[in-house]
């Protein structure tokens, strides 16, 4: 009896939480591939869970990224939604804006791209210029990339990068305490 108690009781107990923790340990898996370049050379590249943050004037930072399943699966079913796989390869979008004196200008070329890979579909759009809600012809993939963007930022990962924008002191005291981190 007292074997029972000193070896099977607790042998039976091990087992029973290896268990439990295995069945509630998360399984994300990759099943949506992702190389989104946009921006000024930002890039996802969950081929490889990477993410590049350009911190202007300062260099690109690397980091790594993993979507979990039910944010692969919001991606998917939105690109499935839209219809990403039949829009075509390249978008030519006319980047304009009203410069101080009121005139209209084109802005320098900014290219951007979206490939995703998904069971036997592999698709990749390229665009010049900033995507639009207003434009019919954008309207899709410019909800698929917002959609992207904003599961990146909202990654504990990425907030502590620092700003693009990040000015003197503050920005050399992040970037020390994300490289020694």
């Amino acid at each position: 009896m007292k074997l029972i108690i000193k070896i099977i009781i607790p042998v039976a107990c091990t087992i029973t939480f290896a268990s439990c923790l295995k069945s509630s340990k998360v399984n994300d898996s990759k099943f949506v591939l992702i190389d989104y370049k946009y921006g000024l050379n930002n890039e996802l590249n969950t081929f490889n869970d990477t993410f590049i943050k350009n911190i202007t004037g300062r260099g690109r930072i690397k980091i790594k990224l993993h979507f979990s399943n039910s944010e692969q699966d919001e991606i998917i079913n939105k690109a499935l939604r839209i219809g990403f796989f039949e829009m075509p390869d390249t978008l030519n979008i006319i980047d304009q804006y009203f410069n101080g004196s009121g005139n209209l200008t084109v802005e320098k070329e900014n290219i951007q791209s979206l490939r995703i890979k998904y069971k036997n579909l592999d698709k990749n759009i390229i665009w010049k210029g900033i995507l639009s809600y207003n434009n019919p012809e954008t309207r899709g993939l410019t909800e698929l990339t917002v959609l992207i963007r904003k599961i990146i930022e909202s990654k504990p990962v990425y907030k502590s990068l620092p700003a693009m924008n990040s000015g003197s002191i503050q920005y050399y005291f992040r970037v020390l305490k994300y490289l020694f981190r």
